[in-house]
């Protein structure tokens, strides 16, 4: 099915989910809970697709009068004054469904569809329609008869409920419509996040599985869920080293890294692993490799400073063009936005290292253990597709004594872990390194010591008399 058998849904997200956008000519149904942005999903497509040649019709039946419908449509950008009453037609359904039943509003959706020969029709709300009904059996006549119109005509429709999961199995507006879209909310600590599901599209490939929105004055904003690119069956890994921006940590991976390599810090708050990761992403733009910083940890203002105390100048490095900052805060973060716009700048910028920080942060805000695991492993190999270098911080372990890495798949799926700790010996505190893991590469396994002075980083020798700091995820982790 090519573009010019689809219509937009107004987003490219959705559209993207639904493999190019709505069938046309097709029956659609969009369900979920109230609130969720049903109506304003309807209204947006109507307006991204609605023309005086192809004009839309919208009925609203007993569950929102139409006065309310159309005013609080008017506050998205989405709407156009100009399109209604010409390629945008309203009507209400509520007073000839209480006085003469459903089967007078059907009729009064036939005739306004033979009068205004639309291309697109949104009945909101479809599921009140049933109550009108005589019985089951009628109703079940009357859908049937009504859409087995609808599919001889060359109308693309959308029917709105609330409607839930268990119903779609047993309601019959479900065996008869082409595509299925639920809207859903979920509850994640003190806050709700939506998302949107396609669960049927008759006749057309489609993505699967949740995928996060939210309301904004666009309408709704929809993030694609972040899947794993296929790899050319001719790729091949990078046979080329890079500097991790410190010169003896360089030694400990045996003259560098992979430069399409995966690095992960493991180490408790204050240890150094923002400090490691910023050397990474600056000493590259001094070697003139483009950088991107993706970071939940500091805003923008102390990332500022702490970048200055390192000798660097942020604003200096983002006006050149070798840089690209995004900052997201952890209030209300969603996860594959921030990890797909975070993508969107490395591919739009051409930078060949980024920095997340933090993992652990991200991993905090994601409602879904196992679905972050996917998606940061997805990351990673878009990331090695695009030979981009990555450098990742993860806030971890107690102060003092030994750390279980943690158990979220991050040990397996990173090239290089590397793990900070503090030792305490008598009344000081000294920081420590250790390589832990070099995937495919030769590198240094000793605990060592290391300090930071004015933003510089010294690395000192094995420490023969630390014990064992490091305790590798278990055997029997599922990650």
């Amino acid at each position: 099915m090519g573009p010019t058998d689809r219509i937009s849904s107004g987003s490219p997200d959705l559209d993207a989910i639904l493999g190019g956008g709505f069938p046309k000519n097709s029956v659609n149904l969009i369900m979920g809970p109230p609130g969720v942005g049903k109506s304003i999903l309807g209204q947006h497509i109507m307006f991204a697709n609605a023309s005086p040649e192809l004009r839309a019709l919208f009925f609203s039946t007993t569950i929102e009068p139409l006065d309310k419908a159309m005013r609080f449509v008017q506050d998205f950008s989405f709407f156009d004054i100009d399109k209604v009453g010409e390629a945008v037609i309203y009507a209400d359904l509520s007073d000839v469904l209480r006085n003469k039943g459903l089967g007078a509003a059907i009729e009064a959706i036939v005739a306004a569809i033979a009068e205004h020969a639309p291309a697109y029709l949104v009945i909101d709300s479809f599921k009140a329609l049933r109550p009108f009904a005589d019985s089951d059996r009628d109703f079940r006549m009357y859908l049937a008869a009504f859409t087995t119109l609808l599919s001889s005509l060359p109308i693309t429709s959308f029917f709105i409920g609330t409607y839930s999961v268990e119903e779609l199995a047993v309601l019959p507006e479900f065996a008869t419509s082409d595509g299925i879209v639920e809207l859903g909310l979920r509850r994640h600590s003190v806050r709700d996040t939506r998302y949107v599901r396609v669960s049927k599209l008759r006749g057309s490939e489609f993505s699967g599985g949740e995928h996060a929105l939210r309301i904004g004055r666009d309408g709704l904003d929809i993030f694609q869920r972040l899947d794993t690119p296929l790899l050319p069956p001719d790729f091949e890994p990078t046979r080329t080293k890079g500097s991790t921006g410190v010169r003896i940590l360089d030694e400990m991976f045996a003259d560098g890294y992979w430069t399409d390599s995966s690095t992960i810090v493991f180490g408790p708050p204050g240890a150094g692993k923002t400090l490691l990761g910023l050397h990474f992403i600056f000493r590259g733009i001094e070697a003139g490799e483009k950088g991107v910083i993706a970071t939940i940890q500091e805003s923008p203002p102390q990332l500022e400073r702490t970048v200055r105390s390192l000798g660097w100048e942020l604003k200096e490095a983002l006006a050149s063009g070798m840089l690209e900052l995004t900052y997201a805060s952890p209030v209300n973060l969603i996860v594959d936005q921030f990890m797909n716009e975070t993508l969107s700048l490395v591919r739009r910028s051409g930078a060949r290292r980024v920095l997340f920080d933090s993992v652990s942060g991200l991993q905090t805000e994601s409602s879904d253990p196992v679905r972050f695991r996917e998606c940061q492993y997805a990351l990673l190999q878009h990331l090695l597709l695009h030979r981009v270098s990555s450098f990742l911080t993860h806030t971890h372990g107690s102060l003092f004594g030994p750390s279980q890495l943690p158990e979220t798949g991050v040990f397996d799926m990173t090239d290089n872990v590397l793990v900070l700790t503090y030792e305490q010996r008598a009344s000081r505190i000294r920081r420590t390194i250790a390589v832990v893991k070099s995937r495919a590469n030769a590198h240094d396994s000793v605990i060592r010591g290391f300090t930071i002075s004015d933003g510089a980083i010294e690395l000192g020798p094995p420490l023969d008399d630390a014990a064992p700091r490091v305790v590798p995820p278990r055997a029997d982790d599922p990650a």
